[in-house]
């Protein structure tokens, strides 16, 4: 049994990293733009422990 053909091949991880990425940066950039948005993610965050 090959463990190659339950990996995805690197274009398909490099095209899903690139995915993830841009959407995360597009997100952020919405929030930040958004004061109701920021109020939002800011309620609903996990206190800061330090």
């Amino acid at each position: 049994m090959s463990l190659q053909r339950y990996l995805p091949s690197l274009p398909a991880v490099s095209r899903e990293t690139l995915a993830v990425l841009a959407a995360t940066v597009l997100a952020s950039w919405v929030i930040s733009k958004i004061p109701a948005l920021q109020k939002l993610v800011r309620e609903n965050s996990p206190p800061n422990p330090f």
